[in-house]
């Protein structure tokens, strides 16, 4: 595989959903956009809020929620690193809040049940995600408030 020379970042931006019920986002890389889900913003708290918003490195590991949540098909992820307070935030498999312990679910879409707030198609948007993602060694993500077009 080829590796990238772009240097653009990984952009997440946000819309933090009223009451608590979580934040959709919008993560874009090179020519990729998926929809995210994360919990909502609880002061940083480690496996129970969101990433803060700011500008972090992605740096891929192993993992083994990464490897859990797609039965084993990925034994390495990508982690957000570098946020003050917290770490082993993820980009892995899921689609409701439950899921998350403070990481990011990438979905094809956002949904809504009565589980909450939710993405559809996780695994397919985290399958598209890790093969645009492995073309570089490191990314910087850019983590925003928005109001993104499509979320």
């Amino acid at each position: 595989m080829s590796r990238s020379q772009n240097n653009e970042p990984v952009t997440l931006k946000r819309a933090y959903l009223p009451r608590q019920a979580g934040v959709f986002g919008l993560l874009e890389v090179e020519e990729l956009s998926v929809v995210t889900l994360e919990l909502p913003w609880r002061d940083n708290q480690r496996s129970i809020s969101c990433v803060p918003e700011g500008t972090y490195p992605l740096r891929k590991r192993a993992s083994n929620v990464v490897s859990r949540s797609t039965g084993g098909d990925y034994g390495e992820g990508w982690e957000v690193c570098d946020v003050p307070g917290r770490d082993w935030i993820m980009i892995h498999v899921g689609n409701w809040l439950r899921d998350t312990n403070g990481c990011v679910l990438p979905g094809r879409r956002l949904g809504w049940s009565n589980q909450g707030a939710m993405v559809r198609s996780s695994r397919a948007a985290f399958d598209e995600l890790m093969e645009v993602l492995d073309r570089r060694d490191q990314w910087q993500i850019e983590i925003s408030c928005g109001h993104p077009q499509g979320v």
